[in-house]
């Protein structure tokens, strides 16, 4: 990969050397820089030469430390039969699979040793000849626009013109957006349409399109978006001490956080922001949380509460189940009668047992055969082969056969289930 130093841009890892090499070859062959293809995943190749199959690689001291990367790379060359030369720094690890020329940092003399071997190379295998002269400071001003030209191309002004009209006027110093690469990683100073300012990496803006940070809430500007500016009547209810330090005009009205509240009903609760603006109030209040004393089945309906089963609901308790909760539990009443039921349909209206109240038929107790044997024995099998009087509670049945020919209808005392 292209090599760099503090001296160069670290936003394009772009050196002088690796322009040097692409300058002088340009000038014998066809070069393509910052090469790409498939076979390399997201790495690239700083300079491809298609007519002979070869690369050039400049790696720099700074970028370039890792060794099993770049035997990584001259191994995927060697498969795709690129010849891979390596012009690297005194201080990169020494490594194998390639051929290597080993340059001074900043020295003119030894880069200009490895250049004219490489451009020889390419003579040959071109079989031409030149009298091209390597000369860095007769070439150096020209080398240095074609790498300022190609920074150009792939600067924030050439893709993204409108974001550098937001580019903010005084903050960013002496910048120049000809020269910043739109996947920049370097954060600068934005000034929206809006009015608003704030500071953010240009390849966020470039790369991930994010806008401004408070019209989107994705960031908090007290009196703009903040709980206690959008929704005052909430910010009331922020709980004084359970929340630290933090303040309603310090957090975003859409936060999915969650905060101590305490309502005007004197309870406390936690609660995403987000959860309160939505219309949500005091979950306590709401029967969506317990608070013994208050709202459990016990403390509130002792009777029903004393019919609860002892071991069926395990591990809740009366105490620990709302009094007016949707949940199907178990009961027990003092006949030993044990069914299901939900919860708010004890509290609400008022039913008790399904057995007690004929509503079910519980063979032994409140059948037809227990509590009218007398009429039971006239039960006609062969009219009624899917039925037995032990499944009834003794109320009308339409369909259901006697020898003597009658319904079980309007007989004192029988129930009016099934």
């Amino acid at each position: 990969m292209g090599a760099a130093c503090p001296k160069c841009t670290s936003e394009y890892r772009i050196s002088f050397g690796e322009k040097a090499v692409a300058f002088n070859l340009s000038k014998i062959t066809e070069i393509v820089e910052n090469y790409k293809t498939p076979a390399l995943g997201k790495g690239e190749l700083d300079i491809f030469l298609p007519k002979v199959s070869m690369a050039i690689e400049y790696d720099g001291r700074f970028w370039h430390k890792n060794r099993a990367s770049d035997e990584k790379k001259n191994g995927i060359c060697k498969r795709m039969e690129v010849e891979l030369i390596r012009i690297r720094e005194k201080g990169c690890p020494e490594i194998g699979g390639c051929k290597c020329y080993t340059v001074e940092h900043s020295d003119n003399e030894s880069l200009s040793v490895a250049i004219r071997s490489i451009v020889d190379d390419v003579c040959s295998k071109l079989s031409i000849s030149t009298d091209l002269t390597i000369d860095k400071e007769r070439d150096t001003p020209r080398i240095l626009e074609k790498k300022y030209l190609s920074k150009k191309e792939g600067s924030l002004v050439a893709g993204f013109p409108n974001l550098v009209k937001e580019l903010h006027p005084s903050k960013n110093g002496t910048l120049n957006p000809e020269v910043i690469p739109t996947h920049s990683q370097k954060k600068l100073w934005w000034l929206g349409r809006c009015g608003h300012e704030w500071e953010a990496a240009v390849y966020s803006r470039a790369g991930n399109g994010n806008g401004c940070p408070y019209c989107s809430s994705n960031m908090v500007l007290p009196g703009f978006n903040d709980l206690k500016s959008k929704y005052p009547d909430i910010a009331a209810q922020w709980h004084p001490l359970m929340n630290g330090s933090l303040k309603p005009d310090q957090i975003l009205s859409n936060s999915n956080k969650k905060y101590w509240w305490l309502g005007k009903c004197g309870h406390e609760w936690d609660a995403p922001a987000s959860h309160r603006v939505s219309g949500r109030g005091c979950p306590i209040c709401a029967g969506k949380r317990i608070l013994i004393g208050f709202n459990d089945l016990k403390s509130q309906y002792p009777e029903i509460a004393a019919e609860w089963h002892p071991t069926k609901n395990k591990p809740l308790t009366p105490q620990t189940i709302a009094a007016k909760s949707n949940k199907k539990v178990w009961w027990r009443d003092n006949l030993g009668h044990e069914w299901q039921a939900v919860v708010h349909d004890r509290t609400d209206r008022g039913n008790g047992c399904p057995y007690c109240r004929n509503l079910s038929v519980l063979a032994g107790f409140n059948d037809l055969q227990s509590r009218y044997p007398d009429v039971a024995k006239d039960w006609d099998n062969e009219l009624n082969p899917e039925n037995h009087p032990k499944s009834y509670t003794g109320a009308r049945k339409k369909g259901i056969g006697f020898v003597r020919n009658v319904d079980i209808v309007g007989n004192p005392g029988f129930g009016t289930g099934q």
